[in-house]
């Protein structure tokens, strides 16, 4: 992480090491910070999150190794995508800033150096790639009222951009890429440029605005079922199983994984991701019942303020990966109650919250 950024974090921050990279979990209370997020506005040091550069020909590159279709994408707009390897396994979850003459690859949690090795192996002749990371950064804001920090620190003309959009603005005599982009189905904001300048906006953008760590970031993440790939596809379960389908566009006719993760989805039996609520703590690995037959098991759980309750996403056989079920969770010493749900698992405020 950056220890420009790093700097400027309260003393009470928590840290988790996710890849060798040390991640924000937590700036104060987990409560204080979700209800920060999903009532007014989160800041995000994004700084775990990798850079690269890409220069030369760029949209043939991206379309070979990328897993959705960007053959007509333009100039001032961003994409989510997976990179998968020859066979069909994820290698990272990216976001692509297309710019007029580059693109800008932001990677997973400490994955830059991992996703940089690949791309460059089928990088060719045709693309350059600049490794930014610890130059550049990214920070994010979010919440139902982020719009109205965003014109109050940066520029109110920039609030009502479209989704996914990107542009270059100036910030006290810097510019910056600003796009409207983010991760918890709340009005959202990433900025992306130099340390130094980011730093000076973080401090500008946390005197309005409470930062918010990646403990709330994934939880929030899970309500909306954005995926959060680091757990997800733990423990061998592939793009497939963990209910990635919407990052893959089967219809191009060529990028890397496309045969294997073809032949897994046209398997009838790839196991799929279904939502689970409890009134209660779920056990991550804890078994999952129908009646007295294990039927897969619980991926990962997490505490929503929200719901008051337990969400948690389990794998199980596709004939079942539907909503209203009721189940088990078994850990082998207690046994919780769930039911099924059909995503997003909450409505965030910022569907119903008009900007002014």
């Amino acid at each position: 992480m950056s220890q420009s950024l790093q700097a400027l974090h309260p003393s009470t921050t928590e840290y988790i090491d996710v890849n060798g990279s040390q991640v924000p979990w937590t700036f104060s209370t987990y409560d204080e910070e979700y209800n920060a997020l999903r009532t007014f506005a989160g800041l995000f040091d994004h700084s775990p999150l990798g850079l690269l550069k890409v220069t030369g020909d760029v949209i043939p590159f991206l379309q070979r190794v990328l897993a959705r279709d960007v053959e007509f994408m333009t100039p001032d707009n961003s994409l989510m995508s997976l990179i998968l390897d020859d066979a069909g396994n994820p290698v990272d979850l990216v976001t692509i800033y297309m710019l007029d003459e580059y693109a800008l690859v932001e990677t997973g949690c400490g994955a830059v150096e991992a996703t940089r090795q690949h791309l460059l192996a089928h990088a060719g002749t045709d693309v350059e790639i600049e490794l930014l990371t610890g130059e550049w950064s990214v920070i994010g804001i979010e919440g139902p009222y982020s719009w109205g920090v965003v014109g109050e620190v940066i520029d109110r003309a920039i609030t009502a951009l479209p989704y996914e959009a990107v542009t270059a603005v100036q910030w006290q005599g810097e510019e910056i890429i600003f796009a409207r982009s983010g991760f918890t189905g709340e009005y959202g904001y990433k900025v992306v440029g130099p340390v130094g300048v980011l730093g000076k906006l973080w401090e500008a953008l946390s005197a309005h605005a409470q930062p918010v760590g990646y403990g709330v970031l994934e939880t929030a993440m899970l309500e909306v079922r954005q995926p959060v790939l680091r757990i997800e596809c733990e423990r061998g379960r592939g793009v497939i199983t963990a209910g990635m389908n919407w990052l893959i566009d089967t219809t191009k006719e060529e990028f890397v994984g496309r045969e294997a993760v073809l032949e897994h989805f046209a398997d009838p039996s790839t196991q799929r991701t279904i939502g689970l609520v409890s009134n209660g703590p779920i056990a991550e690995g804890a078994a999952v019942l129908a009646g007295d037959e294990r039927i897969g098991e619980i991926a990962v759980a997490v505490r929503s303020p929200a719901t008051d309750s337990w969400l948690a996403l389990a794998t199980v056989p596709p004939e079942l990966a539907s909503a209203g079920l009721e189940l088990v969770a078994s850990d082998g010493s207690s046994t919780t109650e769930l039911r099924t749900l059909a995503a997003p698992y909450i409505v965030p405020a910022s569907w119903t919250t008009p900007m002014l």
